[in-house]
Order: structure tokens, then C-alpha cells, then sequence
């Protein structure tokens, strides 16, 4: 087989597998931007980019999902506020963004543009990022963190700074852990509940209000199930279904109906049928086992989707669907004297499009605008990749596979178009002032790449082959 039909061939196999529905696994939320994992393995990604962590090479705000480079072996990933540590199948661990604090893990404190090789020493199964450190599990149990170390977030006993990843340590039992602004929560296999790091407003749980520089065991309960850190207040859930809040409460985000700190594990409501929780910058949620979701917290972006701009001080169920698969509110992050992070994005249960709400100043809502929405935008809302590659008929890409010249052709004209290559770097940019224009492919590297076409009111994308 030649060079030329191996390359068609190999191009009808993508194109063919591209068309299949495809659904999203995973999404997650950094300060203001965001990242999600398809059913296929690819890693998108789309909101602010100042740091490099949408992981497309470049510093370019995207608006819309834009695939991570080509590879298609992503298995777990976790968004801190400005950086992304992710997994792949082989159990390697990668990360991109910002790295003052050595949150890559990658032995440096340089920032990343595109995905970096971290470590396989060990087959790593879970990670979670915080505001500027990450912390990891391996395959045996043992907990590992890496990162910024002033508060001893990183529960390694001291206030070192980790540029590589280090194990917490000795034991080997943990199951869960969650990193929030400035402090990190785990569970361990015995259902017990551990923390370490900043402590100011009690957000470790741990009955006192200082700073803690090795894992602390949070009270005697046995029976903890999830955790999730938010900025600076922490919710849990138990094994029986109930939520518990501790820490900052400014914002209601501990959704006890009242302004009041906690520095210990206090139960929200009386409901025995939650699932699974969130914790935000300032606000959180929650979706029991019937489906149903409910938000409470700082609402002044809308980031609770319930149509207003009132922060709620107990949990208030959002919207009547009873479909919500998982939830995630943005990671927060203080910048100056403001904590950042005021958006929330979640799946339903056919997963194909992603809900959005909140804060959209970056396009962190991935909706093609900019606009704030209080609602959660679904259908309408993150764009469905697969429908938003090949739902026009009114358009005709040829050759393709070219070498040189490929013609755009639309039954309506003026339309403009941007092409990316498969790291999402933009290579070329155009306007038609009729139905066709001709794309000049010639000086273009073989391989795939993204034509975004643009008309006044819609967008689209198509795949095209050079080779």
C-alpha cells in the first residue's frame, strides 16, 4: 500500500469513527476555564487560556470545545484553578498550565502549553488539583502530592514547596482525595476522613482553626464516602446519604441557613438520598438518587442555574429534571482580594451535550458566546461536537484529502473560517465574500485538521485530511 493510500485510509477510519455519536464522560471546571473527556478518549477543553491550561500550545481563548491535541488514551484528568493534571490508560500521569507552585509535577516551575510527561513510575488511578498543588493516588493505595506547599497542603509534614510527585507518607489504604484552594481532604478505605493545610476558617474539619502540616484525622467516624473541597469550606457525604458542610460560610456555601463558620463536620438538612456533591469557589451542590439537583451558595453570576442572582442558603432544587448524571462547580482561586471561579457545568444522562451556567466573561460556558447565563444551558448551551461537525448540508469540502487546493463551497455566502491544526493552533484564517473560496493547503505539515466555518448565525466544523 502506498504512502498516499495509507493516509486515505487511515483518514475514512478517523472520519468514520468522528461521525459515530460520541458522548462526554467527564467534565471539570478550573477557575475560568474548563476541560471534558469524551467516550472515545479525547480531551477538549475551552474558556480563559493566560496560562496555557486549555493545553492547545497557544495562550487563545476558546469560545467553543477544542479537542487536546489527537490523542485518544485519556482516562482521568482534574482541573485545579489555573493548571490540569490528567491520566491516560496506560496509568502515565500528564499535566499542562500554570506552575508556579510545581502543581505540573514535571521538575520545573515553568508554565506548560500543551500536555507534558509527568511520571509512570507507578500506575497512578486518581488525581485532584487545587488552586496551585496536586495530589494523586497510585494503583497501591499510597497518596502522593506535588506542588505549592506553604500551608502544608500537601500533608507531607512540612511547608516544602514538591516539584515532582512525592509520596504522603507511608500508608497505603487511601481511596478518595480532594483539593481545594489552599487545604486537601482524603478518605481512606476504612471510610475514615483525614485533612491537611490552610485551617483559618475551619475548613479542615478538625475541631480547631490551625493550619495543619501532616493528614489529621477528622473526628471518629468511619462511614465517609466522597469528599469535596471547595476554596475555603469543605461538604462530605456519608455512607447513609447525608451531607455534611465545615468551614467558611460567608455565602451560605455550607447551606446550614445561616453566616456561621464551622470548624467540624456539621449535616445539612436532614435528607438521606444524596449521591454526590460539589464544592465550588463559594457556592455548592448536591444530586440525590432520584436525579434531582440542588444548589446553594453564592449565586451572583447565576452559577446556581435556578433563574436568579440570589444567593440561597439551603439547598433549593434546580430546575424539575430528574436526569442529572454529575455536577461540578468551578474551581475557586483569590485574586486579589476577590475569590474567582463563579460558573458551574454539569451531564445529564445521555451525556451528548453539556449543561452550563454562570459566569461566561471567558467563554468558560463553551457556548460560542460570552454572555453570563442563570439557567443551566444544555442542548443550547456547550456546543455537541458531533453535531456541530456534520449537521450542514449546504456545505461542500473538496478534494478531500487534498495536497494543494481545497474548496469551500456554501449555498449561502460571506462566511469566514479559521483552520487549526490537531494541537487546536490556529495555522489559517479567512473570509469569503461569496459562495466558495479556495484554501491554499500547500506549505500545511501533513496530518488532520479542524476547519471552523463561521456565517452570521451559526457555526461549524468540518475534519479535513493533508497529506
Amino acid at each position: 500500500m502506498t504512502f498516499k493510500s495509507t493516509l486515505l485510509f487511515f483518514f475514512i477510519f478517523v472520519f468514520a469513527g468522528i461521525v459515530q455519536a460520541q458522548t462526554w464522560d467527564k467534565v471539570d471546571c478550573g477557575s475560568e476555564f474548563a476541560v471534558a473527556l469524551r467516550s472515545d478518549g479525547t480531551l477538549w477543553s475551552w474558556g480563559f487560556n493566560g496560562n496555557g491550561q486549555l493545553g492547545h500550545g497557544d495562550l487563545d481563548q476558546q469560545i467553543i470545545p477544542i479537542q487536546i491535541e489527537s490523542d485518544t488514551d485519556w482516562m482521568d484528568f482534574s482541573c485545579g484553578a489555573f493548571h490540569v493534571v490528567a491520566i491516560k490508560t496506560d496509568g502515565s500521569l500528564w499535566s499542562w498550565g500554570f506552575n508556579g507552585g510545581g502543581q505540573l509535577g514535571n521538575n520545573s516551575t515553568d508554565d506548560q502549553w500543551s500536555p507534558v510527561f509527568v511520571s509512570d513510575s507507578h500506575e497512578w488511578v486518581k488525581v485532584d488539583c487545587g488552586q496551585a498543588h496536586s495530589m494523586a493516588i497510585d494503583s497501591d493505595g499510597g497518596l502522593w502530592g506535588f506542588g505549592y506547599n506553604f500551608y502544608g497542603q500537601l500533608g507531607s509534614g512540612d511547608e516544602t514547596d514538591l516539584l515532582v510527585p512525592t509520596q504522603i507518607g507511608i500508608a497505603t489504604d487511601w481511596a478518595e482525595v480532594s483539593s481545594g484552594g489552599l487545604h486537601t481532604q482524603a478518605i481512606k478505605t476504612n471510610g475514615t476522613l483525614w485533612g491537611s493545610g490552610y485551617n483559618f476558617s475551619g475548613q479542615l474539619g478538625v475541631s480547631t482553626n490551625e493550619n495543619i502540616s501532616e493528614f489529621e484525622q477528622i473526628g471518629t467516624d468511619n462511614t465517609w464516602e466522597e469528599i469535596s473541597a471547595g476554596f475555603e469550606f469543605s461538604i462530605g457525604r456519608k455512607a447513609a446519604g447525608t451531607i455534611w458542610s465545615w468551614g467558611f460560610n460567608g455565602n451560605h456555601q455550607l447551606g446550614q441557613a445561616n453566616t456561621i463558620a464551622l470548624n467540624s463536620p456539621t449535616q445539612i438538612g436532614n435528607s438521606t438520598f444524596w449521591s454526590s456533591i460539589s464544592a465550588g469557589g463559594s457556592f455548592a451542590f448536591g444530586i440525590q438518587t432520584d436525579g434531582k439537583l440542588y444548589g446553594w451558595g453564592y449565586n451572583g453570576s447565576g452559577q446556581l442555574g435556578n433563574n436568579n442572582l440570589i444567593d440561597q442558603t439551603t439547598p433549593i432544587q434546580i430546575e424539575t429534571d430528574t436526569d442529572w448524571a454529575s455536577i461540578v462547580a468551578a474551581e475557586g482561586a483569590l485574586i486579589g482580594q476577590s475569590v474567582i471561579g463563579v460558573f458551574a457545568l454539569g451531564l445529564k444522562e445521555n451525556s451528548e451535550t453539556i449543561c452550563a451556567s454562570g459566569s461566561n466573561f471567558n467563554g468558560q460556558l463553551g457556548n460560542d458566546s460570552n454572555d453570563d447565563s442563570s439557567v443551566f444551558l444544555c442542548e443550547s448551551g456547550i456546543v455537541d461536537v458531533d453535531e456541530l461537525a456534520f449537521s450542514d448540508e449546504n456545505l461542500s469540502i473538496f478534494p478531500n484529502p487534498s495536497t494543494d487546493i481545497i474548496n469551500i463551497v456554501s449555498q449561502r455566502s460571506d462566511f469566514n473560517f479559521e483552520l487549526y491544526n490537531s494541537q487546536g493552533q490556529l495555522v489559517s484564517a479567512g473570509r469569503s465574500i461569496n459562495t466558495q473560496y479556495q484554501l491554499d493547503v500547500r506549505s500545511l505539515d501533513a496530518g488532520i485538521y479542524t476547519l471552523s466555518i463561521a456565517k452570521e448565525d451559526s457555526r461549524l466544523s468540518k475534519k479535513i485530511l493533508v497529506y
